[in-house]
């Protein structure tokens, strides 16, 4: 008799944690994964971010920084996302030469921050003008 009673209160608090969806938010994928498009500015700055790949935490996408009055850079990423961290290898074009360099953004919630920049997922994935 305990052990149906143990049972029944077992798929009663199961079927309430799933409805809720709070074992889905916690343990699925989706957690894992980024938007495909986040944007973020600072005074006449901005920042986008554009996400084409996310397999296995592996990421690849464009990264585009247009600074007012400042040089701009533009460019491709290849990286990973781990622990609601996105490093990233940015090899951009600025004044005509191709350099590289290590980003780092952290998520917190929706938001990724980092390069003094709050990023905000966006649907309007289009190219920054200068």
């Amino acid at each position: 008799m305990k052990r149906t009673i143990l049972a029944v209160l077992t798929l009663a608090l199961f079927a309430v944690l799933t409805s809720s969806g709070w074992i889905v938010t916690h343990n699925s994928s989706k957690q894992l994964s980024l938007a495909n498009c986040y944007y973020g500015s600072l005074q006449k700055d901005q920042v986008l971010l554009k996400i084409d790949s996310q397999v296995k935490g592996e990421i690849k996408g464009y990264l585009t920084y247009a600074f007012y009055q400042k040089d701009n850079s533009k460019g491709e990423f290849t990286g990973t996302f781990a622990n609601n961290k996105l490093e990233m290898d940015y090899a951009f074009w600025s004044e005509g030469i191709l350099s590289h360099r290590p980003v780092i953004y952290t998520r917190s919630g929706d938001l990724l921050s980092g390069d003094g920049f709050v990023l905000h997922p966006t649907i309007k994935c289009q190219v920054i003008k200068y």
